[in-house]
């Protein structure tokens, strides 16, 4: 009792009561406790509070954290979650073209501060989203985009494009395929801000594809490769996305059907599932459009023969 009294009176002169810290608050009512604001931000008029409370264990998905936008005093958003960050959610993830940003960036281009907010919903491999907001006379919420396991997304520069662009990877179409989440394909994507949003852009994702004879060679090589003993060698599955991801779909799967050094029924399954899969990818339309798109104008250029030498001793 004697340890114990120090700290009432330390709850006393704070103005917090004991109970705040032994009680698990959640949801709304984080907004309402300013002894749980974690971090504070201020831009302009704007101001940037998050809440969490360290202590609370919870399972994934519960709604444990929140973040509060206010503009001249005034709250203009307000959400709860999990785990929420200003900026990029792991700083240490990001590859090194990434842009650093600070609030106030403009993101899309169009000469205005916009504010970046990472959410995190817990739980294993999954799940993270970029919350876009414009911080300019009048408050917008521009976007939510869904990244699921890819932490490492970050905003870079490309030549010819006004604002950033996303460089994220796609987990919707092929997690936990053709085994375990580790070994799963995802596509390169790169999102740069059109007509009010961020979207797949397939300019600058198209790239020119490899020859025949470079896909015959490296088919031929993962046929004989010794992990069919075992299972499958995941470096074709890497090599064939690849190909799709860059507007070279025919070729991917013409890769994967010369390639395969497993069983007939065994291929015509797995493919099969392979297809069905990217037509459930959130970005499937833009992914169709991009097939169609003719030889690649951009400075994208991809060394097949040194890729799938990677991918078959990677």
């Amino acid at each position: 009792m004697t340890r114990l009294l120090p700290l009432l009176a330390l709850f006393a002169g704070l103005g917090i009561s004991p109970e705040a810290f032994s009680a698990c608050v959640t949801g709304d009512a984080l907004l309402s406790h300013p002894e749980l604001q974690t971090k504070r931000y201020a831009f302009q008029d704007y101001e940037v509070r998050l809440y969490g409370n360290q202590d609370c264990e919870a399972e994934p998905e519960s709604r444990i954290a929140g973040i509060e936008i206010l503009k001249a005093g005034k709250r203009v958003y307000m959400q709860t979650g999990y785990s929420f960050a200003v900026g990029y959610p792991l700083e240490q993830d990001q590859s090194p073209d990434s842009v650093k940003l600070e609030i106030g960036t403009d993101l899309t281009g169009e000469g205005m501060p916009d504010l970046l907010i990472s959410e995190w919903s817990g739980g294993s491999h999954c799940c993270y989203s970029f919350h876009i907001f414009r911080l300019g006379n009048e408050f917008r919420n521009i976007q939510a985009i869904p990244l699921f396991d890819a932490d490492e997304s970050a905003f870079v520069r490309r030549p010819g494009v006004k604002g950033l662009v996303l460089n994220t990877v796609d987990y919707s179409a092929f997690a936990y395929f053709p085994k375990d989440f580790a070994d799963s394909p995802a596509g390169r994507v790169l999102l740069s801000f059109q007509q009010g949003r961020f979207r797949l852009d397939p300019t600058l994702m198209k790239a020119n594809g490899p020859t025949a004879g470079t896909i015959a060679k490296c088919a031929a090589l993962f046929k004989k490769s010794r992990d069919w003993k075992n299972g499958q060698p995941m470096g074709m599955w890497y090599y064939a996305t690849d190909l799709v991801y860059t507007g070279n779909e025919a070729q991917g799967l013409k890769f994967m059907e010369e390639g395969w050094g497993g069983s007939a029924a065994d291929r015509d399954k797995y493919l099969a599932e392979y297809r069905r899969r990217l037509t459930k990818s959130i970005y499937y339309p833009e992914l169709k459009l991009l097939q169609d798109l003719g030889n690649s104008t951009t400075d994208q250029k991809i060394d097949w023969t040194k890729q799938c030498f990677e991918y078959l001793h990677g």
